[in-house]
């Protein structure tokens, strides 16, 4: 570590505790976050029969979620609502990895073409965020942001996910 890092510690009242090399054992709380993280993103990659390469997707929509759920080192509120003050909406969640209908714009779209294109819901940051089956590339509409524009479909018929996968 710098002596400017250390300076700053010292000058913001920051308690530095070094931990031994190699020894993750020593730090169990973080450990523990991310063995639960790796479980979840594990299980919602089986679940949604999704390929591992989008194992940041189905993080980074975990932590959306996990950041909403009540905790005990908060005493009961959640870190969302310990952080901006206000409690959560979460009507807006979904199951991640269930087919997804979004808009298509009508300059993006020829007239006989379908107005909407099926995805896989993929996550939230700003707005809902779908990837398309046959192209794999990720596509972000405003007009998905609210459920009114887009249909949520739970997984019934997995050879029918399997075939546009």
């Amino acid at each position: 570590m710098s002596n400017k890092f250390i300076q700053f510690t010292d000058s913001c009242g920051i308690h530095r505790r070094h931990t031994t090399r190699n020894r993750p054992q020593q730090n169990g709380v973080a450990e523990c976050a991310n063995r639960t993280m790796g479980d979840d993103i594990s299980a919602m990659l089986y679940e949604a029969q999704l390929p591992p390469s989008l194992w940041r997707e189905a993080l980074a929509t975990q932590i959306h979620g996990w950041n909403r759920l009540p905790t005990s080192s908060l005493k009961g509120m959640t870190p969302y609502e310990a952080w901006f003050k206000r409690k959560p909406d979460v009507s807006h969640l979904r199951v991640w990895g269930c087919f997804v209908y979004v808009f298509i714009q009508k300059g993006k779209r020829r007239s006989v073409q379908p107005h909407m294109e099926k995805c896989v819901f993929m996550g939230y940051p700003s707005g809902y965020k779908g990837a398309t089956t046959q192209q794999h590339k990720s596509i972000s509409s405003q007009n998905v942001q609210n459920s009114m524009n887009a249909s949520f479909l739970d997984l019934q018929n997995t050879r029918q996910h399997q075939q546009l996968i």
